[in-house]
């Protein structure tokens, strides 16, 4: 038993001469090199994935699980390629968004949409100043309800 040891060491120690590709180190220290890679590379993913925080949507916040499809819809092809596209500004888009909103009175999403415009640049007397101008366009019922959820809109933010 023993000298069958010894014959395995002896065997381990060997290096592949032929192009010196190890560069000198024996088989079994480049094989415990690559079990170490390889576990450090395991545990370093695995508390990676562990430790990453998923970036929840707005969208995820109101639904949950209760309608994925839609979900999915929302937060990769609307938010993803359509807000996305290189032809118009975000800023150009949400302009374009209120004004949509306004006009099919949608007043459940204006809220939203009201602040995401001023993240992409629109000012406060910009968007009151669009909500105006639609009056003539829209009705002047519909201007009037945009223009009472964009000033609760806004004093939320002052506060």
């Amino acid at each position: 038993m023993a000298a069958r040891f010894l014959l395995l060491r002896e065997h381990n120690k060997k290096v592949i001469r032929n192009g010196d590709f190890f560069c000198g180190i024996t088989i079994s220290t480049f094989l415990i090199w690559i079990f170490f890679v390889v576990v450090t590379l395991y545990i370093y993913l695995k508390f990676y994935k562990m430790t990453e925080e998923k970036k929840v949507s707005a969208a995820e916040k109101m639904l949950g699980d209760f309608a994925p499809r839609l979900l999915d819809y929302t937060d990769n092809v609307l938010f993803g390629d359509v807000w996305e596209g290189k032809e118009l500004s975000r800023r150009e888009r949400s302009l374009i968004t209120v004004a949509a909103l306004v006009a099919g009175e949608h007043s459940n999403q204006l809220n939203f949409h009201l602040n995401y415009a001023k993240q992409h640049g629109l000012t406060e007397a910009e968007l009151v100043e669009v909500i105006t101008h639609l009056a003539f366009y829209v009705g002047w019922p519909k201007a009037m309800t945009a223009i009472m959820i964009a000033k609760e809109a806004f004093k939320q933010d002052k506060s």
